[in-house]
């Protein structure tokens, strides 16, 4: 309000101010409605509400005071019980006035009976006037009722005053006890007193053996009324502290929220900026190392590479050379020795020999033709070590490169083993005509994929795109985990296959991202089967390298 009421002539910066305000505005309406629809959205889907509680600061007591909040809507059918119970009370009331008219009817019809057996017996055309029990206190009436009544009838004639009296007594029955119900209820109050009053009106008229079973019914039924009463009013007073306690709730989960959410605001902006310096500097210092390294380590490769090849041809030349000349020379001492001695043995008469002398000869012959195989196979499994470094090379370079070429030399050089051809087959040539990645190029793409699956970590298998949203939203505020952490979910996955390939364990790493499920497991498809291809080819070379060492340690 105070930008507002600022003049026109306000310095440039104070308006910059203001926008900036503006924004942060901005960014905290949409922080609160994105948090308030990951919370409606918690409470929508149990898989995602699990989600919700174990990383979103906060989710918890956000989660348990919405449903707290739910449970409000009880009351409204505590309510209807409520009214439910008085129109029942109404009813009552309506029963007992029935009764009432009923005993009343009862008690004119037993009147008229007797006034017509009066008049008959004494010739009077009225019965004596009974009392007026509707003057009496209750408390009276009460005590009336209780007390068993015998009624005294003198029936004489007016006209004979003198003539001897007939006293017919009539023993009424057992009155009506009621015991007043003791309540705080108005309607409960009234109802016992018309309970009580018709109690009494049976017993003075003669009629408590036909009204006892319905008035101790209605004075049951009355009891019954009562307890139901005093138990809804317990509940009412039971939910009336409830709501205050959520209510109380309300207001410490709305401070809690504004604390929380200043404080996520600064924490954003101070690790926003100090992460952006340090993001800087360090991809400065790591393309800076890369280059350099990238060159100090081809140059080095070169010229080990040229210098190793010059000496072992060099070497096996020379060892070549060597042992032809020698066997050469021992062959031809050998021969000469030979002839002079068949010579000699000729000139004394032992021709016999000759034939031994050729067989040793044979011998000899044999043993050279083994030196010169052993010499080609050597040259062979030297040439197979050249062509098997040549494809290395290929692979390791740091872009995918077709080795053809390579593969086909080193199949040339092999076809001899029927061991390393099987090996060889058993890389696909379409893989060798569009090359693999190296280990470097997969650990750099993996932090792009690792990053894609984060973002759609808490994305159910059916989610649509406000699952995605809300996802892409939290991944912000999750925190990132690093080594071989414990635990089934996408960051911990994550963690323990990043560590793997810093370590050199690619294998370990496609194991780890293998056990993805879902969303993250489709992003990293691509990228599994790309390190799988490089671990197939690389597996088989190296069996090749075994093999061609083996053999010539056995030739040897």
């Amino acid at each position: 309000m105070s930008a507002r009421c600022e003049s026109t002539t306000a310095e440039a910066p104070k308006k910059k101010s203001g926008s900036i305000v503006g924004k942060l505005a901005a960014v905290t309406v949409v922080g609160t409605t994105s948090y308030g629809a990951a919370v409606y959205y918690a409470t929508q889907d149990e898989q995602f509400r699990d989600t919700f509680k174990s990383y979103v600061p906060g989710g918890k007591p956000s989660l348990e005071f919405i449903e707290d909040l739910q449970k409000n809507q009880d009351l409204h059918s505590y309510r209807s019980q409520v009214t439910d119970f008085q129109k029942q009370a109404g009813d009552y009331m309506d029963i007992a006035k029935k009764y009432g008219n009923k005993a009343v009817e009862s008690s004119k019809e037993a009147y008229e009976y007797v006034n017509d057996a009066y008049q008959k017996l004494s010739g009077q055309k009225e019965l004596p006037r009974l009392p007026d029990f509707n003057n009496k206190k209750p408390e009276e009436a009460h005590i009336i009722a209780n007390e068993p009544v015998k009624a005294e009838i003198n029936i004489t004639s007016e006209k004979e005053q003198k003539s001897p009296v007939v006293q017919v007594a009539i023993e009424k029955p057992d009155p009506i006890v009621v015991k007043r119900v003791q309540s705080d209820n108005a309607i409960v109050s009234e109802l016992s007193q018309i309970v009580t009053e018709l109690a009494v009106i049976l017993n003075d008229a003669g009629l408590a053996s036909k009204g006892r079973t319905v008035v101790k019914d209605a004075e049951q039924q009355l009891e019954n009324l009562n307890q139901r009463y005093a138990a809804l009013d317990a509940e009412q007073t039971t939910i009336l502290k409830a709501i205050e306690q959520l209510r109380q709730l309300a207001d410490k989960v709305e401070v809690d929220m504004d604390e929380f959410r200043a404080a996520a605001r600064n924490a954003i902006q101070t690790t926003h900026s100090e992460t952006a310096v340090r993001i800087e500097s360090k991809v400065a210092e790591l393309q800076e190392q890369f280059v350099k390294t990238k060159a100090d380590m081809k140059a080095r490769f070169t010229t080990a590479l040229a210098n190793q090849l010059n000496d072992q041809k060099e070497r096996l030349q020379r060892e070549r050379e060597d042992a032809l000349s020698a066997q050469a020379s021992e062959m031809q001492r050998q021969f000469i020795g030979k002839v002079k001695l068949l010579v000699e043995q000729e000139r004394a008469g032992r021709l016999s020999k000759l034939e031994h002398i050729s067989q040793r000869y044979k011998a000899m012959e044999q043993q050279s033709i083994r030196n010169a195989d052993e010499l080609d196979k050597s040259r062979q499994y030297h040439s197979i070590y050249v062509t098997l470094g040549a494809l290395q090379d290929v692979i390791e370079r740091p872009h995918k490169q077709p080795f053809v070429q390579e593969l086909e030399a080193l199949k040339n050089s092999a076809k001899e083993s029927i061991i390393l051809q099987t090996v060889l087959s058993s890389i696909p040539r379409e893989i060798a005509e569009e090359g693999i990645e190296s280990a470097n190029g997969l650990s750099a793409r993996f932090e792009t994929i690792a990053e894609q699956a984060r973002r759609v970590a808490l994305v159910p298998e059916d989610g649509g795109f406000g699952a995605h949203i809300i996802s892409i939203i939290l991944s912000k505020l999750m925190f990132r985990k690093e080594g071989l952490v414990e635990g089934d979910d996408v960051e911990a996955v994550l963690a323990r296959s990043g560590y793997y390939l810093k370590n050199g364990e690619l294998e370990l790493a496609v194991r780890e991202l293998n056990q993805l499920r879902g969303w993250p497991k489709r992003l990293a498809y691509d990228w599994i089967e790309s390190a799988r291809r490089h671990l197939e080819v690389k597996q088989a070379l190296e069996v090749v390298e075994t093999q061609v060492v083996l053999s010539s340690m056995l030739d040897a």
